[in-house]
């Protein structure tokens, strides 16, 4: 299960994820997030309380940090938990995204 809160703060949208990042709800989180996308210039992730990431939530995450990119924006997980941090580093995550 994840829960996902957005919050607009001027030309940022702080997205706020609570739970795990798994296949069931990747299609859910990639909505929010591209709505995110569309709506600043930078997107900022709080993983608070984001307990885990299956392979679907990486290529969700990989889906905003290219939306971004592509229209010169700005991405950042905020708050990303040791197990999680890890999945990122393990995987190359960790060198594309900003991790704060």
């Amino acid at each position: 299960m994840l829960d996902i809160k957005t919050v607009k703060e001027g030309n940022c949208c702080i997205v706020s994820l609570n739970g795990r990042l798994e296949a069931d709800m990747a299609a859910k989180a990639e909505e929010k997030f591209l709505e995110a996308a569309a709506s600043a210039d930078e997107v900022i992730l709080d993983c608070k309380e984001l307990e885990y990431t299956a392979s679907a939530g990486l290529r969700t995450l990989r889906r905003l940090q290219q939306e971004m990119k592509k229209k010169k924006g700005s991405l950042k997980l905020r708050n990303v938990k040791p197990m999680v941090a890890d999945v990122l580093v393990l995987t190359g995550f960790a060198k594309i995204l900003t991790l704060e």
